[in-house]
């Protein structure tokens, strides 16, 4: 490396080492000056002491770097000891942040200096959310933890471990996006919980509509789904949450569709338009709407919902062998039929063939218009059943609130559309 180079990357482990120690002499501000062991300036010279011996290492052996990073860690080991002797209460944070310093140095000098100035900042960021972080692990019950522990488990263990690739007829069984699925029930189903607890059941319900609408609608329709059935006095709330991600729905599939198939984009654009604006208009209605007194007082359990999701892989399963054998069966006049069908569990898969198809010139204009709104009608009528099937009957009402005037209303725009510009 040239001197620039060479200077800009002790620079660098100095200014990891500031950093970090300004937090810790923040922390430790009501000390008297000389009585901290590690301060400011320690940590800065900690930071610039673990580039200078990576440094002597890259220019003699490397030896002499694991060597003087061993002594330096026994070094940082005697001072918490004879601080541990004064004070047997004390905790080992800032000797940690010391070694983490000196690690981050001798990146800074041989590694890449992006990842030494990132890990800094987390470093620093992480010691100085002290107070809130142990507010918030009082706060966290033993649901809460278990629930974090299964999504951790299926997410981040189990996902990667599967192949993502077809099998069976069509290739239209995957392990990887079935899994995925199942996750994104699970997530949503936790997320709910969380955010009606930590923002209220309006905003929270609100937001994880939002959210969720942009991943999976229909995931997250029977999230909500789940959780109306287990707090009946939340039911509103949950449809208020289902609407606002059906809105998403509508306004994702126009874009989708307009990204590949732009001709067909113009004709669905006001019905789609009207559908999201009245589910918006519904979502306002049941998320903003007066709940009786006595159901506003409740703490929701929390769960990372995975039989629910592993139950809605069967019928997606199901629903993919079915739709493989309708295209295979009758070609492309099974569009309109493989439509219906990928309706009843996505919206988005479908609505990206037919563009495609259209795009290609394997259908026309008005195919792939219909064979969109039809993906998304089923969608919806699909997800109606879904809420009452898993919410139960007393949910209905509300399930006929939610899905059918963006319906009508997209019915109507289409009609009109039709009639207006033949």
């Amino acid at each position: 490396m040239d001197q620039i180079e060479l200077f800009g990357r002790l620079a660098l482990a100095f200014a990891v080492g500031l950093m970090i120690g300004i937090e810790r002499g923040w922390q430790s501000r009501a000390m008297e000056s000389g009585t901290r062991a590690l301060g400011a300036r320690t940590f800065a010279l900690i930071g610039l002491l673990g580039g200078a011996i990576a440094l002597v290492g890259q220019l003699t052996d490397d030896l002499f770097t694991a060597l003087a990073s061993l002594g330096f860690i026994v070094f940082i080991a005697v001072i918490y000891y004879t601080g541990l002797l004064k004070d047997q209460g004390r905790g080992a944070t800032t000797e940690i942040a010391a070694i983490l310093t000196f690690s981050l140095g001798i990146v800074a000098m041989r590694g890449a200096m992006e990842v030494a100035a990132a890990a800094a900042v987390v470093v620093a960021a992480t010691l100085g959310v002290k107070e809130p972080l142990h507010k918030w692990i009082k706060r966290i019950d033993e649901d809460e933890l278990t629930a974090v522990i299964k999504l951790l488990i299926i997410s981040v263990v189990v996902l990667p471990l599967l192949p993502n690739r077809g099998y069976g007829p069509g290739e239209a069984i995957n392990p990887y996006v079935l899994w995925w699925i199942v996750v994104v029930i699970a997530a949503i189903s936790f997320a709910a919980h969380t955010a009606m607890r930590l923002f209220g059941e309006k905003a929270g319900a609100a937001s994880v509509g939002l959210l969720g609408g942009l991943v999976s609608s229909t995931a997250t329709t029977i999230a909500f789904a789940r959780f109306a059935r287990e707090h009946v006095s939340l039911s509103r709330y949950a449809a208020g949450g289902i609407a606002l991600a059906s809105a998403v729905m509508f306004i994702r599939a126009l874009v989708l569709t307009g990204i590949l198939f732009k001709d067909a984009a113009e004709l669905l654009w006001l019905p789609m338009s009207v559908a999201g604006m009245t589910s918006l208009a519904v979502a306002a209605m049941m998320s903003f709407a007066k709940q009786p007194k006595q159901d506003r007082v409740i703490e929701p359990e929390a769960s990372a919902d995975i039989g629910t999701g592993l139950k809605f892989v069967a019928a997606f399963i199901a629903v993919a062998l079915i739709t493989h054998y309708a295209q295979e069966t009758f070609g492309q006049r099974g569009a309109l039929i493989a439509s219906a069908l990928g309706g009843l569990v996505d919206v988005d898969a479908t609505n990206a063939t037919m563009a495609r198809l259209g795009a290609s010139g394997g259908a026309t204009v008005f195919e792939v218009t219909a064979a969109v709104l039809l993906a998304v009608a089923v969608n919806s009528i699909a997800k109606a059943v879904y809420a009452i099937a898993i919410a139960g009957r007393r949910f209905a009402p509300l399930a006929a609130m939610v899905f059918l005037p963006p319906l009508m209303t997209a019915g109507a725009a289409f009609l009109i559309e039709r009639r207006l510009f033949p």
